[in-house]
């Protein structure tokens, strides 16, 4: 007799008070288990398209640009969002998306991860800004605390809408 397994779906709630359009491939460094890794950021996704949570969606890579102390190139792959909190912050507006997904490294072993991403659009021409921290859920294996925080992203990069 097999092992029966229950299909999981992706838990995404539907309430929006907001919606955000992101489309960012930026230079950062990413501060990796301490140490500093300077690499690209591409962060892409719709969030609350149409005000409804349900059809959220993001791609987040990072690509490490010097392998020269071991590829720490990774990406994320969702398996839960919570609803997106908006607000004004010193007058910008912001979204901020907390989940759980698999930290899936190019070296190393996945791990199951809580993200928090925070995106800040600035009112005009001004640059928009995306704060980042991943930490490790699992026991047993290397814990993995990340943080990246750019505040120099094109403001093209980051539409953020009241629903």
């Amino acid at each position: 007799m097999g092992i029966r397994r229950k299909k999981c779906n992706v838990n995404i709630p539907s309430d929006c008070d907001c919606s955000a359009v992101f489309d960012i491939d930026v230079e950062v460094t990413a501060i990796i288990n301490g140490i500093p890794e300077q690499g690209t950021l591409f962060l892409e996704g719709m969030i609350c398209p149409d005000c409804n949570n349900k059809n959220s969606n993001f791609e987040f890579r990072f690509r490490d640009n010097d392998t020269s102390d071991g590829d720490q190139s990774f990406t994320l792959k969702i398996l839960g969002l919570d609803p997106p909190l908006c607000g004004p912050i010193s007058g910008n507006d912001t979204i901020t998306l907390c989940g759980v997904a698999i930290f899936d490294p190019i070296e190393g072993d996945k791990a199951v991860v809580t993200f928090q991403i925070t995106l800040l659009e600035t009112p005009g021409a001004g640059d928009d800004e995306v704060q980042i921290v991943i930490s490790s859920l699992s026991c047993g294996i290397t814990p993995v605390l990340i943080t990246i925080s750019e505040n120099s992203v094109p403001d093209e990069d980051i539409t953020i809408e009241d629903c």
